[in-house]
Parts: structure tokens; sequence; C-alpha cells
């Protein structure tokens, strides 16, 4: 969704709500809970992994960061949810300003990765909604190994949708390819920064 001038809180809150009924429209949805990902023919896949510490105090501040949304504490952006923490069916969306025009990024959480597999984990996936500039899917994954090393993984399956996207392409991709590690290195240092208060 695009405007001309930043929508206001209410307008956002709005989007969100008349949002909440749509359905995914893409091919593989729930795919990045999977973990042989199967990614849709002409879809884009992206990954990125940070490691974020050793230890089972990292592991339950790291989820208890990522479920207060800190994933998405960037400058270059605004995120907006309905929950204060993640929930599933949830709607949030991602503002932000391109050349002079804003575009608001409505997703709906698919489900919530909460377990131990052959490494404890938590996380959760979100997909695009019809009102999103792009078709596609992207999970946030925080895992915690035998030897107790925490890491972060992203992933995210991804191709234009709106005409503007398919448009303004490289600006898309790059804001993709700095998503990951710039979210990454910020989720690390807010860890950092709990510990210490």
């Amino acid at each position: 969704m695009f405007f001309p001038s930043k929508p206001d809180a209410e307008s956002i809150a709005r989007i969100l709500d008349s949002c909440q009924p749509h359905a995914l429209a893409y091919p593989n949805v729930g795919a990045t809970l999977l973990s042989n990902i199967q990614v849709p023919k002409g879809y884009r896949f992206t990954e990125h992994t940070c490691q974020l510490g050793n230890g089972d105090h990292v592991f339950q501040q790291a989820c208890d960061n990522l479920r207060k949304w800190k994933i998405f504490d960037l400058p270059w952006l605004t995120f907006y949810h309905q929950a204060p923490e993640i929930e599933k069916d949830t709607t949030v969306g991602i503002l932000i300003r391109n050349f002079g025009i804003w575009s608001f990024n409505p997703c709906k959480i698919i489900d919530i990765i909460d377990g131990q597999a052959e490494t404890r984990q938590f996380g959760f996936s979100y997909g695009t909604l019809p009102q999103h500039a792009v078709n596609g899917e992207e999970r946030f994954l925080i895992e915690q190994d035998n030897d107790g090393n925490v890491s972060l993984g992203i992933v995210a399956f991804s191709r234009p949708r709106h005409i503007l996207a398919y448009l303004g392409y490289p600006v898309l991709r790059y804001q993709q390819s700095r998503f990951a590690p710039q979210a990454s290195a910020q989720f690390r240092a807010s860890l950092q920064l709990t510990s210490t208060s």
C-alpha cells in the first residue's frame, strides 16, 4: 500500500484491522516452518544467520526480546502490530519511506515455533497479505544447540507483486538485503544492553 504522505497511527490501525480477514495469497504458505524449505518457482530465497552468544540465559533473553518484536527496532522502518507479543494470525506491518513515497506492507503471523527438536527453538513465520508490495514469507528463529550456542536465523522468499515494486525492484532488493544483517546486529546489541541493565 502506497501513500503520498505518512499515514498516522489511527490509519495504520484501521488498515491492520481491515487486512485481518484476508488470506495469504502466494504458493507454499508455511514453507518456512519446514526443515526442508520448498521455495515456490519464481521466488527469490535469502538466508542469514547471526551468533548471539552461549547459555540458557542468552537463549531465554533472545526469546523474550523476539516476543516483544525487538527484531524490528531499526531507524529506517516503523513496525506496527495488533498484539503486544507474537500471536498466531496477528496482522503486523512495516512502514517505510522511499523517494518521497510511503509504503505500508501488512503481513500475518502464520505460526509460532516453540519446542525442542535437534536444538531448542523459538520463533515465528509471517506471510504477506494481498495489500503488500511483494508476495512471500519470512521466518525468524532463535536456536540453541547441544553445546549451548545460541543463534538467530532469518530466511525469506519473495517476489514483487505491485507494479511499483517491479519498477523499484533494485531498491526493494537493497532494502531486503540490508534488513537481515542490520536487524540481527541490532537484536544482538539489544541482548547485551538488557544483560547489563
